[in-house]
């Protein structure tokens, strides 16, 4: 019963993994696309509205780089424990982690949020660009 249930939780595990993943991926790829539709589109006539788009596409990825980074960096750690000697992990060490991988992971939360609202806020933004230039 019990491997049935640690299996399980690995698949749930390997799937928010999946999950985040796909959509760091997606929202990198849409601030790209943002990045050179407002750079393109700018051309001769720049507009503050599409400068704090740019702005916004470069902050974005940069928050998201960051969860890639973290990622790996907690998994690097996880497998430096693994397949360490487990007599020099001290309870210390495991706090220290502990405590590193839970302020990781708020913050990996927050920037995704954050990512998320940002292309809520290049949207609008967009719109009220190309709304101002029909105008």
């Amino acid at each position: 019963m019990t491997d049935k249930y640690e299996v399980r939780i690995q698949q749930v595990i390997d799937r928010y993994i999946q999950a985040s993943y796909g959509l760091w991926n997606a929202l990198l790829t849409v601030n790209g696309l943002i990045l050179a539709a407002a750079t393109m589109v700018s051309g001769d006539q720049v507009s503050y509205l599409k400068l704090l788009v740019v702005v916004l596409a470069l902050v974005s990825i940069a928050l998201l780089t960051y969860n890639y980074v973290a990622m790996k960096l907690t998994y690097f750690r996880i497998g430096e424990v693994v397949s360490g000697n487990p007599d020099d992990l001290t309870s210390e060490k495991k706090e220290k982690d502990i405590s590193l991988s839970l302020a990781r992971n708020k913050r990996v939360k927050w920037f995704e949020n954050s990512c998320l609202g940002i292309l809520f806020v290049q949207a609008l933004l967009l719109v009220a660009s190309f709304a101002c230039a029909i105008a």
